[in-house]
């Protein structure tokens, strides 16, 4: 979900305070927000959301956040941009900050 959110506001269909509060609130659930490097593997998980019931007509459909309390469907982020995201989580950095 913060991969999702944090792609959404670098392509401009979130805002930025999206991101941070999904993130903090998550944490205050005791959810995750950050994964070990060595449990993920970045090329499963890109073959995995190629094969997802998300894809439709070669099109990943994603639901964003555009702000607080709205939400919408979405084709424009592609499989290699979320994965992008997913690996700046793994690493411990935003995606081309490394």
């Amino acid at each position: 979900m913060i991969a999702e959110a944090a792609v959404a506001t670098r392509l401009g269909l979130a805002s930025a305070e999206v991101a941070p509060r999904l993130e903090g609130l998550l944490g205050r659930l005791g959810v995750p927000t950050s994964v070990p490097k060595a449990t993920v593997n970045l090329d499963l998980a890109r073959r995995a959301l190629r094969a997802d019931k998300k894809i439709v007509r070669g099109d990943l459909t994603l639901p964003v956040v555009p702000a607080i309390g709205s939400v919408e469907l979405t084709t424009a982020v592609s499989v290699d941009a979320l994965v992008g995201e997913m690996e700046g989580l793994v690493h411990g950095t935003a995606r081309g900050e490394e």
